[in-house]
């Protein structure tokens, strides 16, 4: 196993300057190491460009998922349980590579990393929570027109073959679970 990093043994508050200088990408790697150096880390140029490869690395990823996310959170309320249930499984996927790779490159989350996943989780959950939603309601609601269809047509059926009121109840009640006689 490899010596652990320089930067990772850096201080949370060096390190997250350093997280805001590689965002902001003003700076080029050697004013970064001089910079986290005048502050008293001992950093190599190589550490801060392994280091900025793998920051790049997991923000394309972040930016992936929130990407497919944000395209996708209109398109799983519109769509049925299938899709949806593919789509959920994809970026569950996407989460867990992103995971991986986040700890193969020896680097912690960041607080907005965290965030942002954690966005990307709960819109999926939401969108999936929303199209079961709305397969029950379109589920009971077709229930209820072929029960009402179904109703109609005993009660129509009933009073052309002249049974009483009565009757066409317990037909309704039988096949239906209704009393729709009328």
């Amino acid at each position: 196993m490899g010596r652990k990093s320089s930067i990772k043994a850096l201080p949370e508050d060096l390190r997250e300057e350093l997280d805001r200088l590689l965002r902001e990408d003003q700076i080029t790697l050697d004013q970064i190491t001089a910079y986290l150096n005048e502050r008293g880390a001992e950093v190599s140029r190589s550490a801060v460009g392994r280091y900025k490869l793998d920051f790049d690395q997991v923000r394309r990823n972040v930016r992936m998922l929130r990407e497919v996310s944000r395209a996708n959170r209109q398109d799983m309320d519109e769509n049925s349980g299938q899709n949806t249930q593919v789509l959920a499984e994809s970026l569950q996927s996407m989460l867990m590579i992103i995971q991986d790779r986040m700890m193969q490159s020896d680097k912690d989350f960041t607080t907005r990393e965290i965030g942002e996943m954690s966005r990307a989780v709960k819109d999926l959950q939401g969108a999936v929570k929303s199209s079961a939603d709305m397969e029950d309601q379109i589920r009971k609601r077709i229930e209820r027109e072929v029960q009402e269809k179904a109703a109609k047509a005993i009660n129509e059926g009933g009073r052309q073959m002249g049974l009483s009121r009565e009757q066409m109840g317990l037909f309704n009640s039988l096949f239906l679970g209704v009393n729709n006689s009328g």
